[in-house]
Protein backbone atom coordinates (compact mmCIF):
# COMPACT_ATOMS: atom_id res chain seq x y z
CA UNK A 1 0.00 0.00 0.00
CA UNK A 2 1.22 3.79 -0.97
CA UNK A 3 -0.19 6.39 -1.22
CA UNK A 4 0.82 9.55 -2.99
CA UNK A 5 0.37 11.87 -6.23
CA UNK A 6 -0.22 10.72 -9.13
CA UNK A 7 0.13 12.60 -12.15
CA UNK A 8 -1.26 9.32 -15.06
CA UNK A 9 -2.38 5.87 -14.85
CA UNK A 10 -2.24 3.46 -17.69
CA UNK A 11 -4.13 0.49 -17.30
CA UNK A 12 -3.04 -3.31 -18.64
CA UNK A 13 -5.32 -6.22 -18.51
CA UNK A 14 -4.45 -7.45 -14.62
CA UNK A 15 -2.32 -4.28 -13.09
CA UNK A 16 -1.60 -0.72 -13.15
CA UNK A 17 0.91 1.42 -14.20
CA UNK A 18 0.75 4.57 -12.14
CA UNK A 19 3.48 7.47 -13.17
CA UNK A 20 3.95 9.71 -9.65
CA UNK A 21 5.06 13.33 -10.12
CA UNK A 22 8.26 13.19 -8.93
CA UNK A 23 8.56 10.94 -12.41
CA UNK A 24 8.83 7.44 -10.62
CA UNK A 25 6.80 4.46 -12.04
CA UNK A 26 4.71 2.35 -9.91
CA UNK A 27 2.94 -1.12 -10.50
CA UNK A 28 -0.19 -2.09 -9.02
CA UNK A 29 -3.37 -4.44 -9.13
CA UNK A 30 -5.34 -1.80 -7.32
CA UNK A 31 -5.72 1.73 -7.49
CA UNK A 32 -7.72 4.16 -5.81
CA UNK A 33 -8.48 7.57 -6.81
CA UNK A 34 -8.88 9.96 -4.03
CA UNK A 35 -9.77 13.58 -3.87
CA UNK A 36 -10.48 15.84 -1.22
CA UNK A 37 -11.53 19.66 -0.37
CA UNK A 38 -9.39 22.11 -1.86
CA UNK A 39 -9.64 26.05 -0.59
CA UNK A 40 -10.70 29.17 -3.17
CA UNK A 41 -7.32 30.48 -4.61
CA UNK A 42 -9.13 33.88 -4.68
CA UNK A 43 -9.23 33.98 -0.64
CA UNK A 44 -5.76 33.99 0.44
CA UNK A 45 -4.85 36.01 -3.80
CA UNK A 46 -7.78 38.46 -3.27
CA UNK A 47 -9.17 38.92 0.79
CA UNK A 48 -7.20 39.60 4.19
CA UNK A 49 -9.28 36.83 5.55
CA UNK A 50 -7.02 34.41 8.07
CA UNK A 51 -6.65 31.43 6.32
CA UNK A 52 -5.02 27.58 7.46
CA UNK A 53 -4.59 24.34 6.50
CA UNK A 54 -3.16 25.64 2.82
CA UNK A 55 -6.33 28.21 2.39
CA UNK A 56 -9.35 27.41 4.13
CA UNK A 57 -10.79 30.15 6.15
CA UNK A 58 -10.05 30.20 9.70
CA UNK A 59 -13.50 30.79 11.90
CA UNK A 60 -14.99 30.68 15.38
CA UNK A 61 -17.40 28.82 16.74
CA UNK A 62 -19.54 31.06 15.64
CA UNK A 63 -18.89 30.40 12.07
CA UNK A 64 -17.24 34.34 12.01
CA UNK A 65 -14.02 34.92 10.38
CA UNK A 66 -11.21 34.93 13.23
CA UNK A 67 -10.42 38.40 12.05
CA UNK A 68 -13.70 39.85 10.27
CA UNK A 69 -16.68 39.89 12.69
CA UNK A 70 -19.11 40.57 9.74
CA UNK A 71 -17.41 37.62 7.64
CA UNK A 72 -19.32 34.70 8.11
CA UNK A 73 -18.14 31.09 6.59
CA UNK A 74 -19.03 27.52 6.82
CA UNK A 75 -19.17 24.20 4.59
CA UNK A 76 -15.58 23.05 3.23
CA UNK A 77 -13.98 26.63 3.14
CA UNK A 78 -13.98 27.12 6.22
CA UNK A 79 -12.43 25.61 9.67
CA UNK A 80 -12.82 26.13 12.99
CA UNK A 81 -10.04 27.33 14.73
CA UNK A 82 -9.06 27.99 18.26
CA UNK A 83 -7.63 31.48 18.70
CA UNK A 84 -5.38 30.59 21.21
CA UNK A 85 -3.96 28.13 19.30
CA UNK A 86 -4.38 30.09 15.93
CA UNK A 87 -2.12 32.85 17.86
CA UNK A 88 0.98 31.10 19.80
CA UNK A 89 -0.90 31.25 23.16
CA UNK A 90 -1.24 27.59 23.52
CA UNK A 91 0.39 24.65 22.03
CA UNK A 92 0.33 24.12 18.30
CA UNK A 93 1.18 26.18 14.73
CA UNK A 94 -1.75 27.86 13.02
CA UNK A 95 -0.44 26.38 9.89
CA UNK A 96 -0.31 23.24 10.78
CA UNK A 97 -3.82 22.96 12.19
CA UNK A 98 -5.90 19.95 11.15
CA UNK A 99 -8.83 21.03 8.84
CA UNK A 100 -12.23 20.66 11.18
CA UNK A 101 -15.27 19.64 11.38
CA UNK A 102 -14.00 16.79 8.53
CA UNK A 103 -14.35 17.56 5.00
CA UNK A 104 -18.40 16.02 4.74
CA UNK A 105 -21.95 17.17 3.48
CA UNK A 106 -23.76 16.06 7.15
CA UNK A 107 -21.01 19.21 9.13
CA UNK A 108 -22.16 21.51 6.14
CA UNK A 109 -25.75 21.04 6.60
CA UNK A 110 -26.22 21.34 10.07
CA UNK A 111 -23.86 24.51 10.30
CA UNK A 112 -26.88 26.23 7.78
CA UNK A 113 -29.31 26.44 10.72
CA UNK A 114 -26.50 28.42 12.60
CA UNK A 115 -25.30 30.45 9.88
CA UNK A 116 -29.19 31.89 9.10
CA UNK A 117 -29.48 32.74 13.10
CA UNK A 118 -25.91 34.09 12.78
CA UNK A 119 -26.33 36.37 9.66
CA UNK A 120 -29.85 37.96 11.31
CA UNK A 121 -28.18 38.74 14.79
CA UNK A 122 -25.75 40.47 12.60
CA UNK A 123 -28.37 42.25 10.77
CA UNK A 124 -30.24 42.90 13.99
CA UNK A 125 -26.88 44.70 15.26
CA UNK A 126 -26.08 46.56 12.43
CA UNK A 127 -29.63 48.14 12.31
CA UNK A 128 -29.45 48.94 16.13
CA UNK A 129 -26.21 50.12 15.74
CA UNK A 130 -27.43 53.16 13.12
CA UNK A 131 -31.15 53.28 14.59
CA UNK A 132 -31.98 56.42 15.73
CA UNK A 133 -35.52 55.28 16.29
CA UNK A 134 -37.67 55.72 19.58
CA UNK A 135 -38.07 51.80 19.85
CA UNK A 136 -33.84 50.95 19.72
CA UNK A 137 -33.13 54.41 22.57
CA UNK A 138 -35.77 52.37 24.76
CA UNK A 139 -34.62 49.24 24.06
CA UNK A 140 -32.76 47.68 27.24
CA UNK A 141 -29.65 46.29 27.11
CA UNK A 142 -30.65 42.86 28.07
CA UNK A 143 -33.20 42.57 25.02
CA UNK A 144 -30.66 44.35 22.62
CA UNK A 145 -27.86 41.22 23.60
CA UNK A 146 -30.60 38.52 23.28
CA UNK A 147 -31.42 39.93 19.90
CA UNK A 148 -27.72 40.25 18.66
CA UNK A 149 -26.19 37.05 20.48
CA UNK A 150 -24.41 34.90 18.26
CA UNK A 151 -24.76 30.90 18.37
CA UNK A 152 -21.99 28.39 18.30
CA UNK A 153 -22.28 25.28 16.43
CA UNK A 154 -21.21 22.30 18.13
CA UNK A 155 -19.82 19.45 15.68
CA UNK A 156 -20.88 16.33 16.56
CA UNK A 157 -18.00 13.61 17.15
CA UNK A 158 -18.93 11.09 14.29
CA UNK A 159 -20.84 10.64 11.28
CA UNK A 160 -22.38 7.89 9.32
CA UNK A 161 -19.95 7.57 6.23
CA UNK A 162 -21.97 5.45 2.78
CA UNK A 163 -19.62 5.26 -0.05
CA UNK A 164 -22.01 3.37 -3.21
CA UNK A 165 -19.94 0.00 -4.73
CA UNK A 166 -22.09 1.17 -8.19
CA UNK A 167 -23.02 -2.68 -8.16
CA UNK A 168 -26.24 -2.18 -5.87
CA UNK A 169 -24.60 -2.62 -2.28
CA UNK A 170 -22.35 0.10 -0.58
CA UNK A 171 -19.63 -0.13 2.57
CA UNK A 172 -21.05 2.35 5.47
CA UNK A 173 -18.61 2.70 8.41
CA UNK A 174 -19.35 4.53 12.00
CA UNK A 175 -18.55 4.15 15.56
CA UNK A 176 -15.43 2.54 14.41
CA UNK A 177 -17.07 -0.51 12.87
CA UNK A 178 -16.93 -1.05 8.90
CA UNK A 179 -20.09 -3.10 7.19
CA UNK A 180 -21.33 -3.87 3.75
CA UNK A 181 -24.31 -5.27 1.40
CA UNK A 182 -27.19 -4.13 -0.62
CA UNK A 183 -29.02 -3.22 3.30
CA UNK A 184 -26.12 -0.61 3.05
CA UNK A 185 -26.99 1.13 0.19
CA UNK A 186 -30.62 1.18 0.31
CA UNK A 187 -29.99 2.81 3.44
CA UNK A 188 -28.52 5.23 1.88
CA UNK A 189 -30.64 5.58 -0.59
CA UNK A 190 -33.73 6.26 2.31
CA UNK A 191 -31.24 8.90 4.34
CA UNK A 192 -30.44 10.23 1.27
CA UNK A 193 -34.42 10.86 0.12
CA UNK A 194 -35.29 12.10 3.57
CA UNK A 195 -32.87 14.85 3.18
CA UNK A 196 -33.93 16.06 -0.51
CA UNK A 197 -37.98 15.56 -0.13
CA UNK A 198 -38.86 18.52 2.25
CA UNK A 199 -36.68 20.57 -0.63
CA UNK A 200 -39.01 18.95 -3.55
CA UNK A 201 -42.10 20.87 -4.99
CA UNK A 202 -45.45 18.27 -4.39
CA UNK A 203 -46.18 16.34 -7.75
CA UNK A 204 -49.70 16.66 -8.33
CA UNK A 205 -49.49 12.88 -9.82
CA UNK A 206 -48.74 11.76 -6.86
CA UNK A 207 -51.84 10.23 -5.19
CA UNK A 208 -51.64 8.33 -1.82
CA UNK A 209 -49.40 8.89 1.62
CA UNK A 210 -46.67 6.68 0.59
CA UNK A 211 -42.87 7.79 -0.65
CA UNK A 212 -40.91 6.59 -3.55
CA UNK A 213 -38.86 4.14 -1.18
CA UNK A 214 -42.29 2.00 -0.56
CA UNK A 215 -43.05 3.75 3.02
CA UNK A 216 -45.08 5.90 4.76
CA UNK A 217 -43.68 9.21 7.21
CA UNK A 218 -45.19 7.04 9.69
CA UNK A 219 -43.22 3.84 8.84
CA UNK A 220 -40.33 5.78 7.89
CA UNK A 221 -40.13 7.97 11.62
CA UNK A 222 -40.93 4.27 13.76
CA UNK A 223 -37.79 1.97 11.64
CA UNK A 224 -35.36 5.00 12.27
CA UNK A 225 -36.46 4.97 16.38
CA UNK A 226 -33.72 3.26 18.30
CA UNK A 227 -34.74 -0.15 19.87
CA UNK A 228 -33.77 -0.71 23.47
CA UNK A 229 -34.78 -4.31 23.39
CA UNK A 230 -32.07 -5.26 21.25
CA UNK A 231 -29.13 -6.76 23.24
CA UNK A 232 -25.43 -5.35 22.34
CA UNK A 233 -24.38 -8.41 20.90
CA UNK A 234 -27.43 -8.72 19.11
CA UNK A 235 -27.02 -5.36 17.83
CA UNK A 236 -23.79 -6.10 16.69
CA UNK A 237 -24.78 -9.29 15.03
CA UNK A 238 -27.26 -7.73 12.89
CA UNK A 239 -24.37 -4.88 11.43
CA UNK A 240 -21.91 -6.97 10.72
CA UNK A 241 -23.57 -10.49 10.20
CA UNK A 242 -26.51 -9.05 8.00
CA UNK A 243 -27.31 -10.89 4.78
CA UNK A 244 -25.83 -8.90 2.18
CA UNK A 245 -28.20 -9.59 -0.47
CA UNK A 246 -31.08 -8.33 2.06
CA UNK A 247 -32.80 -4.38 0.93
CA UNK A 248 -34.13 -4.64 4.31
CA UNK A 249 -32.06 -1.85 6.54
CA UNK A 250 -34.73 -1.34 9.42
CA UNK A 251 -33.53 -2.78 12.17
CA UNK A 252 -30.00 -1.62 11.33
CA UNK A 253 -31.12 1.65 11.58
CA UNK A 254 -32.34 1.15 14.78
CA UNK A 255 -29.65 -0.24 16.05
CA UNK A 256 -27.38 2.70 14.57
CA UNK A 257 -29.86 5.08 16.76
CA UNK A 258 -29.91 3.66 19.87
CA UNK A 259 -25.99 3.43 19.19
CA UNK A 260 -25.88 7.39 18.84
CA UNK A 261 -28.57 7.69 21.31
CA UNK A 262 -27.44 5.74 24.48
CA UNK A 263 -23.75 6.08 24.91
CA UNK A 264 -23.69 2.96 27.56
CA UNK A 265 -25.54 0.69 24.59
CA UNK A 266 -22.67 1.93 21.99
CA UNK A 267 -20.15 0.70 24.38
CA UNK A 268 -21.39 -2.47 25.55
CA UNK A 269 -22.17 -3.53 21.55
CA UNK A 270 -18.24 -2.41 20.52
CA UNK A 271 -16.48 -4.16 23.90
CA UNK A 272 -19.03 -7.27 23.16
CA UNK A 273 -16.91 -7.64 19.75
CA UNK A 274 -14.44 -8.70 22.21
CA UNK A 275 -15.13 -10.33 24.41
CA UNK A 276 -14.62 -14.68 24.75
CA UNK A 277 -18.05 -15.32 24.56
CA UNK A 278 -18.72 -13.16 21.26
CA UNK A 279 -20.76 -15.49 18.49
CA UNK A 280 -18.52 -17.56 16.30
CA UNK A 281 -19.49 -15.28 13.43
CA UNK A 282 -18.35 -11.89 15.49
CA UNK A 283 -14.67 -13.74 15.86
CA UNK A 284 -13.08 -11.67 13.23
CA UNK A 285 -15.14 -8.30 13.73
CA UNK A 286 -13.91 -4.97 11.17
CA UNK A 287 -13.19 -2.64 12.92
CA UNK A 288 -12.08 0.61 11.02
CA UNK A 289 -9.81 2.76 12.46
Amino acid sequence: VREAAASSMISHDEHFEVLLEDASQVSANLVLLATGAVPHGWVESGTDLRTVCGGFIAVRETLQAVDHDNVIASGDCATIVDERVLNGSESGAGDQLRPYPPRAGVYAIREAPIVGRNLTALMRKFLLSRCSCGAANTMDERSALRLTAFEQYQPQSDFLQLLSLANGAAIGTKFGLAFRGRWVWHLKCHLDYTWVRPLQLEDPADSGDGDKNGGTSAAKSKREQSDPSVAPAEGAALLLTADRESKDFSSQLRVLSHMQADVAFREALLASLFSPTRPRELQNPPITT
